[in-house]
């Protein structure tokens, strides 16, 4: 079981950078047609980067009703999180 881990958590399955996964765009899209109050929970926010990007794009399209909720129960990450 070990070794099937570590085979599987030792790199990422996939394309993990938003800008080419489509996520980003994703994102904008869903922010641009929003004109209520955007709600955006990030679960398993590990150190914030998806928070981040969704906040560099609420500024980019001047949206300012908006709330973010973050869950990260892994402590060290908790922790650096909350430094930021």
């Amino acid at each position: 079981m070990n070794g099937l881990k570590n085979k599987l958590f030792r790199k990422p399955i996939g394309i993990t950078d938003p800008n080419i996964n489509g996520e980003k765009k994703f994102l904008s899209k869903i922010i641009e047609r929003t004109q209520d109050k955007i709600v955006i929970f990030d679960v398993g926010a590990n150190i914030g980067a998806y928070t981040k990007m969704a906040l560099s794009e609420l500024k980019r399209q001047n949206k300012t009703n908006y709330e973010i909720h973050l869950f990260e129960p892994q402590s060290q990450c908790y922790q650096a999180l909350i430094k930021q």
